[in-house]
């Protein structure tokens, strides 16, 4: 309701050079929409490989910790 009242306003006050104004914001958001899904697919994708990087990197250290917990009693009892 606003929207169309401003676009009203801003016609007759300007008059026909509203309309490729108009058309240009119109354009920009049809385009904008498989732009926006492109991003979110690349998106989902990156954090998908961040968590499974995350969830290795946490492995790695996890296994070196209990390696230097070993190497530590070998050295204690000897």
């Amino acid at each position: 309701m606003q929207m169309c009242a401003a676009i009203g306003i801003l016609f007759a006050i300007v008059g026909w050079a509203t309309v490729p104004g108009l058309l240009s914001i119109v354009l920009t958001v049809i385009l904008n929409n498989p732009l926006a899904k492109s991003l979110q697919k690349c998106q989902a994708e990156f954090m998908t490989a961040q968590g499974e990087r995350l969830g290795v990197t946490s492995e790695i250290l996890s296994s070196m910790k209990i390696i230097k917990l070993q190497a530590w009693e070998e050295n204690s009892n000897s």
